[in-house]
């Protein structure tokens, strides 16, 4: 269970016409009108594979590639934007930090205030959506992870969370980005991928229209041989030279590119591409 307010470093906004309430838990349900990454069923359904027990382990790894790619004093004020279940928020709280993680689905956050709570970890969570941030020059450090820029229809919205960003770092403040790039996905791309996780199945067929710019695709979950849901995504697609580009109108001085956390060098053989900007 959730309650709307704030409880327990909780930063809730109100957004009821999504959601019903009785008793205090909340019962997700689908607006025709809503986006694929605005639906709380579609989380709660593909969240098992998504964020399974392996992908929250992996999140040690990742923080500590990241902290070993960009300096970060410690006791640091990180945001963690499009923060899911809090994988790496959590991971740096425990390290030290001062970590807000900000996301717009409710039921991820309540899954995120589970963990940490299990982990004795101290995070404040943010309901919002990344469109509207309202903090200014209050962080150290802001990431976005796990290709969680581009989801927006209207390229203005993803330029937008750029600037956002911007603002909401100090002077010299970091911004780091992982995401998969238009050139790495034309490289990469597959028809079909099929990942097996125990008795979940996830068949990914895509939609990709050569040109188009957004990587649009078909999942559909099985257990146990059984389909569950089938859910249309999409996002957008930017080359690197795109990316630096915006960051640096968005007002980044500097801006460093690697091939993955580890540092590796970003080439022909990259998968997805690391952003390191500074305010």
């Amino acid at each position: 269970m959730i309650n709307t307010g704030k409880d327990h470093g909780f930063l809730w906004q109100n957004h009821s016409k999504r959601y019903g309430i009785q008793n205090g838990q909340i019962n997700f349900f689908k607006d025709k009108h809503m986006k694929w990454y605005e639906n709380e069923s579609f989380w709660q359904t593909f969240g098992v594979v998504l964020f399974n027990d392996s992908k929250v382990e992996d999140a040690k790894n990742e923080v500590k590639q990241l902290l070993d790619l960009v300096s970060i004093p410690h006791h640091s004020k990180i945001l963690d934007l499009g923060c899911g279940v809090g994988r790496h928020a959590i991971e740096l709280s425990l390290l030290g930090f001062d970590v807000y993680g900000l996301d717009q689905s409710r039921y991820l956050l309540q899954k995120a205030k589970e963990a940490a709570l299990k982990k004795q970890a101290n995070v404040s969570w943010v309901h919002n959506d990344m469109r509207n941030l309202s903090f200014k020059t209050q962080f150290e450090t802001v990431m976005s992870l796990w290709t969680s820029f581009g989801y927006f229809e209207a390229p203005e919205d993803n330029t937008k969370v750029l600037d956002n960003v911007f603002l909401s770092l100090k002077n010299g403040g970091k911004f780091i980005m992982e995401l998969i790039t238009l050139e790495a996905f034309e490289r990469n791309r597959e028809p079909v991928r099929e990942f097996n996780m125990g008795e979940y199945t996830l068949i990914e067929t895509s939609l990709y229209k050569a040109g188009s710019r957004k990587n649009r695709f078909t999942w559909t979950l099985l257990k146990n041989g059984k389909v569950q849901a089938t859910e249309t995504v999409s996002h957008w697609l930017y080359s690197s030279d795109e990316l630096v580009n915006s960051l640096k109108s968005s007002g980044f001085k500097k801006v460093k590119t690697y091939g993955s956390l580890s540092g590796a060098k970003y080439d022909d053989d990259s998968h997805s591409l690391v952003l390191v900007s500074i305010k």
